[in-house]
């Protein structure tokens, strides 16, 4: 007995020891690495289990007394303990924000309530200038005052909303803009069906809880300050260049170099989507990176140390002048740390300036962890680091035989050749490491594969980073020599049309659907994949390549375990039609109706696509009025429609014309409706308005649902083969709204 547990002691000592050493090592390479470990072991158990509050507190209890058998005691108690408790309280202090948000205090919680308000509008995304960039649809500002009534008198509020501006306003909008409004406040809707996209926690975790929908806009005046004064730069800098080019590439460039998206065809966003490529159109470190990286080229003849403290002061300003979004901020705070240390000539690494960037960033927005945004700029960036060291090894291995040519021997021609070689290797690489790591989220995501992204971001990078310099150098000598501004918008003009025809041409080959994956896979993948970007040594590698293959088996297979057919109701919004989705992922078919709404059409569309569905066989309206179907429009962007059934409509009805349109270019059928002949959906209520049958028709596939509260009825190939199965009725109510979901097992 005694020799056991002298052997386990003394296992148990190796292996505190061995942990120590690995920390240690951890530490004095990494410090803010602790630091970021520190702050996850805080907030992800939040993010895991979210309802469950003993295992968030067990959780970062037990990581702590864990830590120092891992760590030094001072390493433990400074690097690793104090950035938790600060995310901690940090995390605390903005619970406590939303909760006692001085908008949602007005409303008192409600649904909805009408308002006499004064906004201040607060959105980077206004340029000030409606014939160059018209208004956003919906901007961010604060609400500084507001009443329930005009015989009220004003109360102080200085809260965040969303402001749906009118289509019937056409003034020109700029920051700083004092708004008096008559409208009403209305909480965001939340998720119509499961795996849609949650706007209400989006809107949340940026501390705006209501949306201003308004109804009578006046512009009293404007207040001034420095974002104001540095947007007014931008516009007085830009818009000699803008106002030269064609409305579409000017929409484009505006939203690639400055982030206002906001006059981008859908078509082009939906293009970007397919092929991986929409974050050009976002500001984020790849365009922060090219603007320091253009900057530096300007400030080449300074000397080195002035040449660090100046590229993230002007990189600061241009991050300002795109609003300051978390991408871009992430990007900023990364640069400016690593040229900090650099101009004082202390040795500095890129991850451990990532990692400085993520602590700082969760400790001002702990609520933004489970952002998907932050997810794809701090995984992406991170692989991208890890793969720099072993893409820089291999072409070092690879070019070595030319570094033992003397210079004579070898031309200057030949030797700038192998260079640019060397450099679009590495460019290649580096796009396919990215890759790597954001395949797999965007799958998870939105339920869709980029098999072309690798090669359409290589074509983007360099197309993208010359117009950068094109546009600043020549917007300011266009100041100078008038003749600049028509040469710069020409050379633009030919940029943009160039990302715009290669993102057209491959998202036809881009539209793979998947139904999305499970979290635990895609949290392993990402953990494997990055162990091997980072691995080198051959026994190890071996393990990490078993694992990437299993996870990848799990992930991209997964047509091989397909959901469950389900039927979901949607019923309440427009009390004359219910929203009715069938997705049978088993027979590759899905069916949806009468989605009246933008939010319906765009929930519809996720829910489908989350469960592998990358077309709409049987797509039906009862109605063709311009209210009712408007919003299937959208459906063109992410979807195919094989038959669009509505009823038969006069030449005059513009809407429905048009969308038969879409459906006949892209290769699908029109079919009229004939109210008599097709009953396509039948209820029967019971005396408290609930579903008790639902029977649907559907055209192409021969089959009859007919759904009951207990079981459910499949019929198929004209009743010959009949199945009948039991299923659960899940029950969603939100203010006279009801969802039903029928699973078909």
């Amino acid at each position: 007995m005694k020799e056991l547990f002298s052997f386990v002691k003394e296992k148990y000592i190796s292996f505190s020891r061995f942990l120590r050493g690995k920390g240690d090592l951890f530490a004095r390479r990494f410090p803010c690495g602790v630091m970021a470990t520190g702050v996850l072991s805080v907030l992800l158990p939040g993010l895991l289990f979210p309802g469950n509050f003993l295992l968030q507190a067990l959780i970062p209890a037990f990581l702590l007394l864990v830590a120092p058998l891992v760590f030094s005691l001072s390493v433990t108690v400074w690097k690793y303990a104090l950035p938790g408790l600060l995310v901690f309280a940090s995390s605390i202090f903005w619970q406590e924000r939303m909760e006692n948000d001085p908008v949602k205090n007005f409303a008192n919680d409600r649904e909805q309530l009408g308002i006499i308000a004064i906004v201040r509008a607060e959105d980077a995304s206004l340029f000030g200038n409606k014939k160059i960039l018209s208004n956003s649809s919906r901007i961010y500002c604060r609400l500084l005052m507001g009443a329930y009534s005009p015989l009220e008198r004003m109360r102080k509020i200085d809260g965040k909303v969303l402001l749906k501006v009118p289509e019937s306003y056409k003034e020109e909008l700029a920051y700083g803009d004092i708004l008096i409004i008559r409208g009403y406040l209305r909480k965001p809707s939340p998720p119509l069906f499961s795996n849609s996209f949650d706007y209400r926690s989006y809107l949340k975790n940026r501390s705006v809880h209501y949306i201003l929908h308004g109804e009578e806009v006046e512009k009293s005046h404007r207040e001034h300050s420095i974002t104001s004064f540095l947007l007014d730069l931008r516009k007085s800098f830009s818009e000699k260049v803008f106002s030269l080019l064609p409305e579409t590439n000017r929409s484009f460039a505006a939203a690639l170099l400055f982030g206002c998206s906001q006059n981008v065809k859908q078509e082009t966003k939906s293009d970007l989507i397919r092929t991986g490529t929409i974050h050009i159109l976002t500001v984020s470190g790849l365009h922060t990176g090219f603007f320091a990286a253009f900057i530096a080229l300007l400030l080449i003849f300074l000397p080195f140390q002035a040449r660090m403290f100046l590229i993230p002061f002007f990189t600061l300003f241009y991050a300002w002048m795109t609003g300051m979004n978390m991408p871009a901020v992430r990007a900023l705070v990364m640069l400016s740390s690593y040229c900090f240390a650099r101009g004082c000539f202390y040795n500095s690494s890129s991850v451990n300036s990532l990692f400085f960037a993520f602590t700082f960033l969760m400790l001002l927005f702990p609520a933004q962890l489970g952002e998907a945004g932050l997810h794809y700029s701090f995984i992406t960036t991170f692989a991208l680091l890890l793969a720099g060291e072993s893409i820089h090894t291999c072409l070092n291995i690879l070019y070595e035989k030319y570094f033992f040519i003397p210079a004579g021997n070898i031309s200057i021609v030949k030797r700038k050749f192998l260079h640019y070689r060397k450099r679009l290797l590495q460019i290649f690489a580096g796009c396919f490491a990215a890759w790597g790591v954001s395949s797999v989220l965007t799958l998870f995501y939105q339920g869709i594969i980029t098999p072309f992204a690798v090669l359409v971001n290589f074509l983007f990078v360099p197309v993208v980073w010359l117009c950068f310099p094109v546009f600043f150098l020549g917007t300011f000598f266009s100041h100078v020599f008038s003749l600049t501004g028509s040469l710069t918008a020409s050379v633009l003009e030919i940029l943009t049309g160039l990302l715009m025809t290669i993102s057209r041409i491959a998202a036809g080959s881009s539209n793979m659907v998947l139904p999305r994956p499970a979290g635990i896979w895609v949290l392993v993948f990402v953990c494997v994949f990055l162990l091997l970007l980072r691995e080198n040594r051959k026994k190890y590698m071996l393990i990490v390549y078993v694992f990437l293959l299993g996870s990848l088996v799990f992930l991209f297979t997964a047509r091989l375990f397909l959901p469950r057919g389900e039927v979901v109701i949607i019923s309440g919004e427009d009390k004359a039609y219910s929203c009715i989705a069938v997705s049978i992922p088993q027979y590759d078919y899905a069916f949806l109706m009468d989605a009246t709404s933008y939010e319906m059409v765009s929930s519809a569309s996720a829910y489908l696509r989350a469960r592998g569905h990358s077309r709409i066989n049987t797509l039906v309206s009862q109605s063709v009025r311009k209210s009712h179907i408007s919003s299937l429009k959208y459906l063109f962007r992410t979807m195919k429609i094989d038959s669009l059934i509505m009823p038969e409509s006069s030449p005059h009805a513009a809407e429905a014309a048009a969308l038969r349109r879409k459906v006949r270019l892209a290769g699908g059928v029109n079919e009229n409706l004939i109210e008599e002949k097709d009953p396509f959906v039948s209820f029967v209520f019971h005396e408290k308005k609930k579903i008790r049958e639902v029977k649907i028709e559907c055209f192409d596939k021969g089959m009859i649902f007919r759904f009951l509260p207990d079981k459910i009825l499949l019929l198929e190939e004209n009743n010959k083969n009949i199945r009948t199965v039991k299923g659960k009725v899940l029950l969603h109510h939100r203010k006279n709204f009801y969802s039903f979901s029928f699973p078909i097992r």
